[in-house]
């Protein structure tokens, strides 16, 4: 940044590798889309995508909805771990075979925020990414450049079998949209 100001700089987002990798099973191995949350450090004007948390939520090939007490559940687990819930800054969603666009109802979902502050992911099965950062009070967005990670390593076959079946455990199919 050498002749920018820190007001006019992007703000990027970066993967711990394990995060990466979740983010890469979840959405590549679940047919439909699925969507959670993650835990974000922030660095700097950057944010870090430590780690990607699925939750209970009913599926098909257009939407996900997430069940509520299933919210509730992260949280409490969250701090039941000792993790800052506060971390939880993330919401992302995969559009399986579709682009990363912002649908009317992400804008929806993405307006019912109302902590400080909320980054926002969209991926599909091509692992092509879109990010923005909305704050609420007053409303503003930011879009956020993507750092994929240089040196991603191949899954392991452990973690293909846990990434399945934490899809299997989380989603549940829609027989309709809704």
């Amino acid at each position: 940044m050498p002749n920018d100001t820190l007001a006019d700089y992007e703000p990027r987002l970066k993967f711990s590798p394990s995060a990466w990798t979740k983010l890469v099973l979840y959405t590549t191995l679940c047919p439909h889309e699925i969507g959670g949350f993650g835990m974000l450090v922030q660095d700097g004007a950057d944010y870090i995508l430590d780690d990607l948390l699925l939750v209970e939520q009913d599926v098909n090939a257009l939407a996900t909805h997430f069940h509520g007490q299933s919210v509730s559940l992260l949280l409490a687990d969250l701090v039941e771990q000792d993790r800052d819930p506060a971390a939880l800054q993330l919401w992302w969603h995969s559009h399986a075979r579709e682009a990363p666009f912002w649908s009317g109802e992400d804008e929806k979902t993405i307006s019912m925020f109302r902590n400080e502050g909320m980054l926002s992911l969209v991926s599909n099965h091509e692992m092509r990414l879109l990010a923005r950062f909305d704050r609420y009070f007053p409303r503003s967005t930011t879009w956020v450049h993507i750092d994929r990670p240089l040196e991603a390593q191949e899954p392991t076959s452990s973690q293909v079998i846990e990434a399945r079946a934490e899809i299997s455990n989380a989603c549940r199919l829609m027989s309709s949209i809704t």
